[in-house]
């Protein structure tokens, strides 16, 4: 008869831990953004660091960083990471901008060297060719890796009606950098 007592109080604390474990998960998720947000807010964010993000972490770290550089209304329109995330924002007077995060992966896996895919023309070739079927006239495209000389020398020779700004990797992570000092600066500034 105890052993008839007990199943019950057993099933009652499974379903307990449980709920406790799918709070724990959310919470977990919840500090791993915030641990992305503080990442770009004090410039950890080395080509190599964010080649290692897990994909939905890369999403909000691109996010996280159009938001600090000022654009508004920014929308996730593509998450197939193999050929880039595309975002569509506003900045200032500027409406409907694309804008294309290319997540690079370091070959050799290795923090000490610089070899890193590149994004070619082609992937640009492709972008552009979304911006003409929507009617997209501005774009910026970021990556963590490089932009090979021909994608460079491809926007460069884009009609004059496009406007595209790319920011390689090394770029990207000075323009971190900077929201770095930036927010520093702020948070000094309000603390004294």
């Amino acid at each position: 008869m105890k052993t008839f007592n007990i199943i019950p109080l057993l099933i009652v604390l499974i379903i307990v831990l449980k709920i406790i474990n799918s709070r724990l998960d959310t919470e977990q998720s919840k500090l791993r953004n915030e641990f992305a947000k503080e990442k770009l807010k004090y410039g950890l964010a080395s080509r190599y660091s964010l080649s290692q993000l897990p994909n939905n972490q890369f999403i909000d770290f691109c996010n996280e960083f159009l938001i600090e550089n000022d654009y508004k209304n920014i929308k996730l329109i593509s998450e197939k990471l193999e050929g880039g995330i595309t975002f569509t924002a506003d900045k200032g007077k500027t409406l409907n901008i694309y804008i294309h995060c290319y997540k690079a992966i370091n070959e050799e896996n290795s923090n000490t060297n610089d070899n890193y895919t590149h994004v070619g023309r082609p992937a640009l070739q492709k972008f552009v060719g979304a911006m003409v079927e929507d009617n997209i006239y501005n774009a910026l495209v970021i990556t963590n890796g490089n932009i090979s000389g021909e994608a460079k020398e491809y926007v460069e020779n884009l009609p004059q009606i496009y406007n595209m700004e790319l920011i390689d990797g090394i770029n990207f992570s000075k323009a971190c950098w900077d929201i770095r000092k930036n927010n520093i600066r702020k948070e000094f500034l309000q603390n004294s």
